[in-house]
């Protein structure tokens, strides 16, 4: 992962702890979430707070995430709100995480000016074993402190406050007036200032989930889906009890994930765009599966300087060996060439899922993860929409694949991110997330048809 980390595509966009009040803020509420303290002086953090530095001094990847459930959080800075995730066990995990962030903004500003605001996200089980745990996952409460226990003492003086405001003799009661004092002398004044989060539930949704072999649930289809990335378990102990109401797709069954896709509205056709260049996005897909190909045939070293005359070689060399996906998406795009609709695959086809992206809709995110993993020569994609499992196959790859990804989305995603996602999905999301590809204008290795 050394190339990875040089070029900042792995444990990239995190915040740094590194001032002493900052690390003793840290400190004292990971004391009260996990009962260990860090001694590291500088360290860097996600979203929730997870440092992959502290994980690696404590041995322990899940210390703020035990059994992959109820996920803990430390918040420093609002900052935080826009930070990746890392190792999260539900996809849904950031974006409610963020909802409570934006939601509660200016109670948690206050907070966090003082001190961390640590919690958790809890849902209905501690630890998944079955169907049954992970399907009764419908709602998510956020219950936040701090160290300092700022929100327990607001709470107290809002009760303090209306109690004294209900009584006719309170100006006569001096130890409940110094009681009101000395609270708002710690958290200052609750009625012009707020500190107490008001918004703590959320919806589950729909999401994946890393649990039980891998697992995506669209709790909110007209017939509730789950599409599982494990071998066949249906008939194994964590299947055994059938879902009512629940229909069940392993990823292998292509025709059955594309049918329900379409049925539910999830997806669109590249060839269907209007406001981008499907021809310009289907040839670099084709140069992505040439890409692979040359890799597992030890010829990368004959395209490695990017350039398009020396990949329009490899490809008149080896193009009766090159994979069924490149020819698929050949096809497809002579056919949008000619004025054609791009091609029309049917979902066997090895091809089929590249020439399709989600359609627009709230669990977008949700879908081109799992589009991701159904078009896994489609490097770029992977990294952009399924870097967990981008980094496990770059761990199978051969070391000239591993550099010559590396350097390929270092020279064309790093600093481009609002640039790339114009070019792949629109002006919809341009600067939001941890996006990133070749950037519009970029050009393609892969020539046009003639």
């Amino acid at each position: 992962m050394h190339r990875l980390t040089e070029n900042n595509l792995i444990y990239g966009n995190l915040f740094e702890v590194a001032t002493p009040v900052l690390r003793d803020r840290y400190n004292r509420a990971l004391a009260l979430l996990y009962g260990r303290r860090t001694e590291l002086e500088r360290f860097r953090i996600d979203q929730s707070g997870f440092s992959p530095e502290v994980a690696e001094a404590f041995d322990d990847q899940a210390y703020l995430n035990p059994h992959g459930c109820n996920r803990m959080f430390i918040l420093l800075t609002l900052e935080q709100a826009y930070l990746p995730i890392l190792d999260a066990t539900f996809s849904s995990s950031r974006a409610i995480l963020q909802s409570y962030i934006e939601d509660n903004r200016e109670a948690l500003f206050a907070l966090t000016a003082r001190d961390a605001v640590f919690g958790e996200l809890e849902d209905s089980v501690y630890k998944i074993r079955t169907l049954g745990d992970l399907t009764s996952i419908k709602h998510i409460r956020i219950k936040a402190r701090t160290p300092n226990r700022l929100i327990t003492k607001a709470k107290r003086l809002s009760s303090k406050i209306d109690a004294f405001m209900e009584s006719e003799t309170a100006w006569c009661d001096d130890e409940a007036l110094q009681q009101i004092i000395d609270l708002a002398e710690a958290v200052g004044d609750v009625r012009r200032q707020p500190v107490i989060p008001t918004r703590i539930d959320y919806e589950e949704g729909n999401f994946f989930t890393t649990h039980l072999g891998g697992l995506y649930v669209f709790n909110s289809a007209r017939r509730p889906t789950l599409i599982y990335c494990g071998p066949d378990q249906q008939g194994s102990r964590v299947y055994e009890d059938q879902i009512l109401g629940f229909r069940h797709i392993p990823l292998s069954d292509r025709a059955a994930i594309a049918r329900f896709l379409k049925e539910a509205d999830l997806v669109e056709p590249l060839a269907g765009l209007k406001h981008l260049d499907p021809a310009e996005l289907l040839r670099e897909k084709l140069e992505f599966v040439a890409i692979d190909h040359a890799a597992r045939n030890d010829a990368l070293g004959e395209i490695w300087d990017f350039e398009p005359m020396a990949l329009r070689r490899y490809l008149h060399r080896n193009v009766e060996a090159l994979p069924a996906e490149f020819h698929d998406l050949q096809g497809a795009l002579r056919t949008l060439e000619q004025g054609g609709p791009g091609g029309r695959l049917e979902p066997e086809a090895p091809g089929y899922f590249y020439l399709l992206r989600s359609a627009r809709h709230k669990d977008r995110d949700l879908v081109n993860h799992l589009l991701a993993r159904l078009t896994p020569l489609d490097f770029r994609q992977l990294f952009i929409c399924n870097k967990d499992l981008f980094y496990a196959l770059y761990e199978t790859w051969n070391d000239r694949k591993r550099g010559y990804v590396a350097e390929y989305l270092a020279r064309y995603y790093q600093g481009r991110a609002a640039e790339v996602w114009r070019h792949l999905y629109g002006r919809t999301r341009a600067a939001e997330g941890p996006w990133g590809a070749r950037p519009a204008g970029a050009g393609s290795f892969v020539p046009e048809a003639g």
